[in-house]
């Protein structure tokens, strides 16, 4: 808002009125000013806390990806250890009913009947 001046205020009191009222014309506007910085505060806050709402979400779900990616590491190993003693197992099969077939002596299949599951009985 702009006041403008006529030659009538070139008194010193003249201009003090002029003063006082733009500063009560300019202190509606701050009050409203004021309210709306905190509202503006507020909305800040609501929108970082928000955002921090969401970066935890985000690190507990790699969390817990990261342990679902684990477990599965874990029996991927488990399976693998399984499977290369079933390979040895029918590599020693193979090597010891060769090595029978070949000459005829029983004492070559010793490493299968040592680990076969009928022998356990």
């Amino acid at each position: 808002m702009r006041i403008a001046l006529s030659p009538s205020h070139s008194t010193p009191d003249a201009l003090r009125d002029a003063a006082v009222e733009l500063l009560e014309t300019m202190a509606g506007p701050t009050e409203r000013r004021s309210a709306s910085l905190s509202s503006r505060v507020v909305a800040g806050s609501a929108v970082l806390a928000l955002l921090v709402a969401v970066a935890f979400g985000v690190l507990v779900y790699a969390v817990t990806t990261l342990d679902d990616a684990t477990k599965r590491e874990r029996h991927a190993k488990a399976v693998t250890a399984q499977t290369l003693q079933l390979e040895k197992l029918v590599l020693d099969l193979d090597t010891g009913l060769r090595g029978f077939v070949l000459s005829g002596k029983n004492d070559l299949l010793k490493p299968w009947t040592r680990r076969s599951p009928r022998s356990a009985r």
